[in-house]
């Protein structure tokens, strides 16, 4: 004879959902209920949906709500994560004298490749401490 099935209780179903919107991973969640990952995932796979769904719909909507109120990090974090907004690493800026070109991937790689083909020329003392920042027309700072 074979084991006796699995049944959820309320108070696992209140629980995986807690764990997820704390962030534990489907692993932590199933070793807490002292279950494997795969009965995790089949009894339980209303509950991870719906949690984490709801967990990215609230962090998404404080992070919009922030960048709409003018945090500047959360506009570039949201431009990065949801526009494909990108940025030069520290090596080209370096290479660049200091400049570091902002834009949308296709933008920027196009910068970079008209930048690579011209020397640049050797950078003034303002240029080495404070960075310029090309950014499309609508995003420069006043």
């Amino acid at each position: 004879m074979g084991r006796p099935a699995y049944k959820a209780t309320d108070k696992q179903r209140a629980e995986v959902v807690l764990r997820v919107t704390r962030g534990e991973t489907h692993q932590q969640i199933s070793e807490s209920l002292n279950i494997d990952k795969h009965t995790l995932h089949k009894y339980f796979k209303p509950e991870l949906v719906d949690a984490g769904r709801r967990l990215n719909q609230l962090i998404g909507g404080t992070l919009a709500a922030k960048a709409l109120s003018g945090d500047v990090t959360s506009c570039i974090f949201w431009l990065k994560c949801k526009a494909g907004f990108r940025e030069k690493g520290s090596e080209y800026s370096q290479q660049q004298g200091g400049r570091v070109t902002y834009g949308w991937s296709d933008d920027v790689d196009a910068a970079a490749t008209q930048q690579a083909k011209t020397k640049p020329s050797k950078p003034t003392e303002q240029q080495q401490t404070e960075p310029v920042v090309d950014a499309p027309v609508g995003m420069r700072p006043n």
